[in-house]
């Protein structure tokens, strides 16, 4: 995380911008973000933790920066381009939802400037419409509401995306009920409405937890 937060200036200070943006950290961070894991790291209150505390702060400035030049390639005309350039957007968008909607409520986190907030806005909302459905959209869609505080919105993406990462339901796949469910105490990253079904899930014949569950310092 410090790697991707402070990371190091290239030997051509005139990559800067490209070097934060495309870093090996930043692939990093791409892939993991949606790990269980990675969620309970971003949450946490241990001191290995707070760097993390920033990264939508750092990501919002980051998108701001790049912002125009990213919004004209879009629109470049020479082959590949486009694309390079809706991949750079969808990538670093959708690294701004995960730490927007990750820390959320979470009085540690260093929240996005709400100057940066208004001048990235209307580029958030462009590509909002430009992508759809598409790579990147829904992301961009997702920003704005946590952007303009439309609680409205985020409380039903946060309930929906609980559910799709297994927290809002017993983790035993029989069972799947939604009420008085607790977390694994070892890893925190499934949730059970018994310890019943948690013993069940743990010798599971064909999914058990016992090959998933994994001790965690966070």
């Amino acid at each position: 995380m410090n790697g991707y937060l402070s990371p190091s200036l290239p030997a051509d200070l005139s990559l800067t911008r490209q070097y934060e943006s495309y870093s090996s950290y930043g692939a990093m961070l791409g892939g993991v973000q949606e790990n269980p894991y990675f969620f309970k790291f971003m949450t946490s209150r241990e001191k290995t933790a707070a760097p993390g505390k920033r990264l939508a702060h750092v990501q919002a400035n980051r998108l701001l920066v790049q912002a125009e030049e990213w919004d004209r390639g879009l629109d470049d005309s020479r082959e590949n381009y486009a694309y390079e350039f809706h991949t750079a957007i969808g990538n670093s968008v959708q690294l701004l939802s995960t730490a927007l909607s990750k820390l959320d409520g979470d009085p540690a986190t260093v929240p996005v400037d709400q100057a940066v907030a208004a001048r990235i806005l209307p580029y958030i909302e462009k590509w909002g419409k430009r992508f759809g459905t598409g790579f990147g959209g829904i992301a961009c869609h997702t920003v704005s509401w946590f952007l303009k505080g439309e609680r409205h919105y985020i409380d039903l993406y946060l309930l929906r995306r609980s559910k799709l990462e297994g927290l809002g339901e017993c983790a035993l796949p029989s069972c799947k009920s939604e009420k008085n469910l607790r977390a694994c105490g070892r890893c925190w990253t499934v949730c059970y409405c018994s310890s019943a079904h948690q013993e069940q899930h743990w010798r599971h014949k064909e999914v058990p937890h016992r090959q998933m569950c994994h001790f965690t310092l966070y």
